[in-house]
């Protein structure tokens, strides 16, 4: 796979597993990471690497999507993923509000690492179908904006057009 992507997912639970499902493909190097392993399995069987951490999920991905519980969570694994190696775009897909992404970003913008803030709506069917994941313009950086939108584009996902602060922008810049 010359010309794969490397991806990672955080979150299995029901919203994050229905997203994940959409980026099982032959050119996508797909890493995975849930507290519960039983989550992780059905991606595994399809060909996606199980990690142990988020940490291990950054060290091997250039493009993260997190879609966890509650903002203590999201910002405890921010934490892991700034210590990652290859990470250079997290896309926090959980509604966290304000504050915590902000808190996130700056963490991240520290190392390097671009954060997208793309809260998700409409339920685990509707990310199977058409999933409303919106990444809409991510100032300050084409390279991996286009690097984003293109994986939305390649996976589904639709570009919510935004273009002022909140979901779906680059935060911190």
């Amino acid at each position: 796979m010359t010309n794969s992507t490397s991806i990672g997912f955080l979150g299995l639970g029901h919203m994050g597993a229905s997203m994940a499902e959409r980026l099982v493909a032959p050119d996508i190097r797909l890493y995975v990471y849930d507290t519960r392993q039983e989550a992780m399995e059905p991606f595994v069987k399809r060909g996606a690497t199980a990690c142990a951490s988020p940490t291990l999920v950054a060290n091997s991905a250039e493009i993260i999507f997190a879609s966890l519980p509650n903002p203590h969570v999201s910002e405890a694994v921010a934490v892991e993923i700034a210590g990652g190696s290859a990470v250079r775009v997290y896309a926090e897909m959980s509604t966290i509000g304000q504050e915590s992404i902000e808190r996130i970003a700056a963490l991240l913008a520290a190392r390097g690492v671009a954060c997208v803030d793309s809260p998700v709506t409409g339920g685990p069917d509707s990310a199977r179908r058409e999933p409303d994941a919106a990444c809409g313009r991510c100032p300050g950086g084409r390279r991996r904006r286009e690097a984003l939108a293109a994986s939305h584009r390649q996976n589904g996902l639709r570009d919510g057009g935004s273009s002022g602060p909140g979901p779906g922008n680059e935060v911190g810049e």
